[in-house]
């Protein structure tokens, strides 16, 4: 009769076996520390969306005003200077709709509200987690 219990597997050269773990638990973390990287970037982007949405709705609440405000016109009524800029403005959108390969300037960037300072210190604090994790798991390694 066998001393050992039956489910006893004599394991050869453990500590590769070891290392190949730590590196495993180290991509893991490496990962995780990625996704919650992706997770704020997300977060920040549907924000960024979220104003931009809003400020075109605002856009379109404001011109529906402006043109409710306006008076109504036709090209008889204006005067001869103004006649003659509406068709210069007419012929500078018929260039304008020809494919060109002419620079756009860039939009000015969308101011970012800030973020409530709860979620990003537990954000924060989870990277912080996961770094020294990564940490503890690579001293192992090099004692290997």
């Amino acid at each position: 009769m066998p001393t050992s219990p039956e489910y006893f597997i004599g394991l050869r050269n453990t500590s590769s076996i070891r290392r190949g773990l730590l590196e495993s638990a180290k991509q893991s973390v490496l990962l995780l520390k990625a996704q919650y990287g992706l997770r704020e970037t997300r977060a920040k982007k549907k924000e960024l969306i979220e104003q931009l949405t809003h400020h075109i709705a605002e856009i379109e609440v404001l011109t529906s005003g402006l043109d409710e405000d306006l008076p109504a016109h036709s090209r008889d009524d204006m005067p001869e200077a103004v006649r003659r800029a509406a068709q210069r403005l007419e012929e500078k959108e018929q260039l304008s709709e020809r494919p060109a390969s002419v620079v756009t300037k860039k939009p000015d960037p969308i101011v970012e509200k800030p973020k409530p300072v709860k979620q990003v210190d537990t954000v924060d604090q989870e990277i912080r987690d996961l770094e020294k994790q990564l940490s503890a798991i690579e001293s192992k390694l090099n004692k290997l």
